[in-house]
């Protein structure tokens, strides 16, 4: 999704934003798959303390794609 197809659509999120959100998917795959004793909170600290600003960007440019498709002619 962070790919534009010219002529269909714009990308719905910026490359930077999706590289940040890779980053908490890779979280949720080692708490889905190991256990909770396994965690490093150094490791978990930077995603905890970016999380508001990453969701007010997920949520800014999710908002834009379907502005883009609230447009007449798109």
């Amino acid at each position: 999704m962070c790919l534009a197809i010219p002529e269909t659509r714009p990308a719905l999120i910026s490359k930077e934003l999706g590289e940040k959100l890779a980053e908490y998917r890779s979280f949720r795959h080692i708490i889905h798959h190991t256990y909770g004793f396994q965690l490093v909170w150094s490791r978990m600290e930077p995603l905890v303390n970016e999380l508001p600003e990453v969701y007010q960007e997920a949520k800014k440019q999710i908002n834009a794609f379907i502005q883009y498709f609230s447009k007449p002619g798109n």
